[in-house]
């Protein structure tokens, strides 16, 4: 296991353990003190082989994304306990905002993320955590739960 790893585990334990073991949403880390991260709710949607996960607030005439995750889930074999870290984290997985404001995260240079439950059926249960690395060396945890909804957009 390389040092990246290693901190991304221990960062995404720590999350794991302070989060509730994973039973609530959150968002947390240092790129809060240049973003908004308050959020409403998670959606998490299934488009094809692409997952997003999205962390919404409610604004007049609809949502904020907050921080929107979408993660390639094509050939890898994703299931409950599925740990993707390093050079999957970062080919597979893409964090971004869609906010009123327009601010934006900055590149992400590591991070890790962990499915905890992974049911890829309508209403499946799909939980886990995840951490990201920023190129400025900000970080941004978070946990989600929710129920898988099919996209038809």
């Amino acid at each position: 296991m390389n040092t990246r790893t290693l901190a991304s585990n221990t960062l995404l334990l720590a999350a794991y353990l302070l989060g509730g073991c994973g039973a609530a949403s959150s968002l947390d880390g240092s790129v809060g003190d240049s973003v908004a991260l308050d959020f409403d709710r998670v959606r998490i949607r299934s488009q094809g082989s692409t997952l997003l996960i999205e962390y919404l607030r409610d604004i007049a005439g609809g949502s904020d994304k907050v921080c929107k995750m979408t993660v390639v889930t094509d050939d890898l074999g994703v299931a409950a306990d599925t740990y993707l870290e390093d050079d999957t984290f970062l080919e597979r997985v893409s964090l971004s905002r869609v906010v009123a404001s327009a601010d934006q995260f900055p590149g992400v240079s590591g991070g890790s993320l962990h499915f905890v439950d992974f049911g890829l059926d309508p209403a499946g249960a799909i939980s886990g955590e995840f951490h990201a690395l920023f190129d400025n060396g900000r970080t941004l945890t978070g946990a989600f739960s929710g129920e898988l909804e099919v996209a038809t957009e």
